[in-house]
């Protein structure tokens, strides 16, 4: 043999004899990468017309090379071979077309210790051999689809290359094929000396895309990307050309002319060109990832100034609505027809009156006791002067429809410069016009190559392609799905995609060129039979507005969805089987069956399941329709959904569904505030049956001293009742610890306070034992101190907060405010301790010395002074931290004016309290939005 394998002389990538064939695939590179397609090469490809791309040659990519023989040469009963293509392009022949093993990785020679003869195939005895019809295909082609082929040779012409061996080594000629040399062979894209796989290759290392201000890499955003990995050959023409010769050498060392084959890859360049169209959607992922901090605090902000000016109106008129509900209502229809009764003088004044009253209503000003007031004042005037208040009440209505408006307007303006103030206003609008600037050159990109895809796609060469996807066959069904949705996803992002998706959507007969339904019926006769009837039935059904009541879906759905939802339940069964092919364990007679590549993703029905449910959706009736159940319980049986299931909730839905809606606009109108709408759902059989349904479609201290102490302790009550007030209201709308603790501090001391008030009473009574008092008036003291503390506690807490904002003005108001606190425990104590050392000594067991110290200090001026002097310091005190905090409140920010000052654009971003990532910054935003009321 003229390239032979003496020691393994039965390998059949070792042994070959006779023509030589080098095939390479038609594929598509920008327009930078060097070389293009030789002529006479590139029938039915260079056709269709490119503009941003070109063809060229380019090496195999991982699949099958297929060949049948309408006479082999030396064997008769051989019609078919079959080659498994590496992905480096490497063929190893099989022993049989049917269930051909993919060869995963490159193999290795282990004779010579390069593969340069599995670069190519060979041709038996070509002078003798009939007609030849090669193809490359990425898919492992079915039983069915053998059988077609072999039987039906204008199928065969369709989708494989027909070539005459005998011809090419008597002629040389053949419109896909050119004479391997050297300078042929560098011809082909990886062996081009000129050419780097670097190029088009994904980089290892990407580096970064995005910056913090937003700017990107333009050059990588322009970047074109090969799906199909390039591997360089550079070096391997020459060695290749001889080994051809090798194996072309026949007879007395005659030779064939060893051969360059262009084969179709039409699929390969349908989803070649996607992948390029899609690239640039991929860096806008890729600067999703890298910035999610900034763009998060961007669209938080871009938002936040339209829901701040919408809640300050929505006040306003929610305010508005209030009182024209207080307001009288009149019935003035009523009231007309009561004034007829009347005799003709009243009658006319008193619709004259009405007339005015309704006027007023009119302008959605509230008819109150003012406007009545005045209306019957007005009617017991002289004509002219009654007319003339009638005028006055009019013009006073316009004038509150105007200031209303007025106020409004002020309150909207008025809602947003507060919290802009807090934002690094620069930096934000850098970021998003840098942010906006991707997004526009993105856009305009893809649009841009979208042109290519789209022509691709429809032309006759990638429509013919696809005939090697059987009709009745369900790995060719999962496998046309697989493959083709690769050539469409995304589609729907650009105006010309989302056009040519509604011309398919019209298409209900389903044309060969409608990539869509076809998708969606797996590319199965039977389905795209009858999914072009319950369509055209949808279609009836949409332009006559029938409601869903008039079917039994359940019924309907076992009668005209039946091979639609046999076909689903069988893919599914092969889905699974797919997870165990991934898994490398699932193998069918002795071959692993092939991963589709699905990436987790419904690359169908996210690309086109939205124009469909529009196309059949009647957004003017509130009530379920049967064509929008048609397309429901289609996309629902395709998910997996039993038919039951599938019944039941159309069943349900289109009895029960309008309610519901209605239910649910009634609760939204009445709370007036979409966001927290506080009217309760309304629970009812139907809303039961329809989350049923639902989840089954789913799952399957005299009288001076006595005034003073009783005015002391009501300063006390009266600042910690404001206190105890702002803890209240912090801790129901947190609920968080702080709150909890600060509430019950507030309440011991308002307790405190309670006490002493309580114990000037007891201390005036002329029966009451001194003891008595004291001991309330420690009692009092101590839960007093006990307050203070906490409060000094949480003083020093929020003090450490302000610094770590960045705070400087509120940290060193807390500061005095705790260096008051402490000096007023101090003060309360030694207060305390001038009534009540008698009561400590007593309960320390020296009650001798108790009592010379009680005798002592009811008797010696110079106690009741202490006494004085530090219940006034303690009052003064007190005084003063009120002042401070009051400042405090005055001074500090809402919880929305620090999130904005604390976020990734405010003024204090740099803070230690900063936010550092867009998980905590939304997580603060949710409770601020809270906090201000607009969450």
């Amino acid at each position: 043999m003229a390239c032979t394998n003496p020691q393994h002389p039965d390998c059949r990538n070792c042994n070959k004899d006779g023509l030589a064939i080098l095939p390479v695939r038609y594929a598509v590179v920008p327009l930078n990468i060097p070389g293009d397609i030789p002529a006479p090469l590139g029938n039915k490809v260079t056709s269709t017309a490119l503009t941003n791309y070109k063809y060229v040659l380019r090496t195999l990519r991982a699949g099958f090379v297929y060949l049948f023989y309408e006479r082999h040469p030396s064997n008769i009963t051989i019609k078919w071979e079959a080659y498994a293509v590496s992905p480096e392009g490497t063929l190893w022949k099989r022993p049989s077309h049917l269930y051909p093993e993919p060869v995963a990785t490159e193999p290795v020679c282990s004779r010579s210790g390069d593969n340069i003869p599995a670069s190519v195939i060979h041709i038996e005895k070509p002078a003798k051999c009939g007609r030849v019809w090669i193809a490359f295909s990425q898919h492992a082609w079915s039983e069915a689809t053998f059988k077609a082929f072999a039987n039906d040779i204008k199928l065969r012409d369709q989708r494989m290359q027909t070539f005459i061996p005998k011809l090419w080594v008597s002629q040389g000629g053949y419109r896909h094929g050119m004479v391997a040399t050297e300078g042929n062979v560098q011809k082909v894209l990886e062996y081009n000396p000129a050419y780097s796989p670097d190029l088009l290759n994904e980089k290892t290392a990407t580096g970064v895309f995005g910056r913090k201000n937003g700017t990107y890499d333009h050059a990588k955003l322009q970047a074109n990307t090969t799906i199909h990995r390039s591997f360089s050959r550079k070096d391997q023409a020459k060695p290749l050309v001889a080994k051809m010769e090798e194996i072309c050498t026949h007879g007395k060392g005659e030779k064939y002319k060893p051969m360059i084959m262009g084969v179709w890859d039409a699929l390969g360049i349908g989803v070649e060109l996607n992948n390029f169209r899609n690239e640039p959607a991929g860096w806008m992922h890729r600067y999703n990832t890298e910035l999610p901090f900034q763009i998060d605090g961007m669209l938080t902000i871009s938002s936040l100034k339209d829901l701040l000016e919408n809640h300050a109106g929505a006040v306003v008129d929610r305010n508005a609505d209030l009182a024209r509900q207080r307001a009288q209502q009149h019935d003035f229809a009523k009231e007309r027809a009561d004034a007829q009764k009347l005799p003709a003088e009243a009658r006319a004044k008193r619709l004259k009156a009405i007339e005015v009253q309704e006027y007023v209503q009119s302008k959605g000003v509230e008819v109150d006791n003012v406007y009545e007031n005045r209306i019957m004042h007005a009617t017991m005037l002289p004509d002219a002067a009654r007319d003339k208040e009638y005028a006055q009440i009019k013009a006073d209505a316009d004038t509150v429809v105007t200031s209303r408006a007025a106020y409004r307007k002020g309150r909207v303006e008025k809602a947003w410069p507060p919290y802009a103030e807090k934002l690094d206003m620069k930096a934000y609008e850098t970021f998003k016009k840098n942010f906006e600037s991707l997004q526009d050159e993105a856009t305009a990109l893809i649009e841009k190559r979208t042109a290519d895809m789209l022509a691709w796609m429809q032309s006759r060469h990638f429509l013919d392609g696809l005939r090697e996807y059987h009709g009745d066959d369900i790995q060719d069904a999962v496998a046309f799905e697989s493959h083709v949705s690769e050539v469409t996803f995304l589609l729907n992002t650009t105006k010309s995609g989302r056009g040519k998706i509604e011309e398919w959507v019209n298409d209900l007969q389903i044309a060969e060129s409608n990539l869509m339904y076809r998708l969606l019926s797996m590319n199965q006769d039977a389905a795209r039979t009858e999914v072009t009837q319950f369509l055209t039935q949808a279609e009836t059904f949409r332009s006559e507005q029938t409601a869903a009541t008039v079917w039994n879906w359940y019924a309907y759905i076992q009668k005209s969805m039946k091979a639609i939802a046999d076909l689903y339940k069988k893919a599914a069964g092969v889905y699974n089987a797919n997870e165990k092919a991934k898994a490398g364990t699932n193998v069918v007679f002795n071959v692993k069956l092939e991963p589709y590549r699905q990436f987790g993703i419904d690359k169908t029905a996210s690309t086109f399941g939205d124009f469909i449910f529009k196309k059949f959706r009647l957004d003017g009736k509130m009530a379920d329709m049967a064509c929008e159940k048609i397309i429901q319980s289609w996309f629902g049986l395709r998910a997996g959904v039993e038919v039951a299931a599938a019944g039941a909730l159309a069943d349900a839905q289109a009895r029960y569904a309008m309610s519901g809606r209605l239910d649910i606009l009634e609760r939204v109108r009445a709370s007036k505030n979409p966001l927290s709408p506080e009217v309760p759902e309304k629970e009812t059989v139907s809303s039961r049956t329809l989350k049923r349904d639902w989840a089954a479609f789913r799952d399957s201290e005299k009288s001076a001293s006595a005034m003073r102490d009783a005015r002391m302790a009501l300063v006390v009550l009266l600042i910690e009742s404001g206190n105890f007030a702002k803890m209240m209201h912090d801790c129901i709308e947190k609920g968080d610890s702080k709150s909890r603790a600060g509430l019950a501090a507030s309440a011991m001391t308002i307790a405190s306070g309670v006490i002493d008030i309580w114990g000037v009473a007891v201390k005036e009574m002329q029966t009451a034992n001194a003891t008595s008092y004291q001991v309330m008036k420690l009692g009092g003291a101590g839960l007093s101190v006990a307050a203070g503390i906490i409060g000094v506690v949480f003083d020093f807490q929020d003090m450490q907060k302000a610094g770590s904002r960045d705070q400087a003005g509120i940290y060193m108001l807390y500061v005095a405010k705790i260096i008051f606190g402490v000096a007023n425990i101090l003060a309360t104590g030694v207060s305390a301790f001038t009534y009540a050392a008698p009561v400590i000594l007593r309960l320390g067991g020296r009650a001798t010395v108790a009592e010379a110290l009680d005798l002592a200090a009811t008797r010696a001026a110079s106690v009741i002074a202490c006494r004085i002097l530090f219940m006034s310091a303690g009052m003064w005190i007190g005084a003063l931290v009120f002042v401070v905090q009051v400042a405090i409140w005055v001074l500090s920010d809402d919880d929305l004016e620090t999130w904005c000052t604390l976020c990734v654009f405010g003024t204090k971003k740099g803070a230690q309290a900063a936010y550092k990532d867009a998980a905590k910054q939304r997580d603060e935003l949710g409770k601020a939005l809270i906090s201000v009321g607009v969450g």
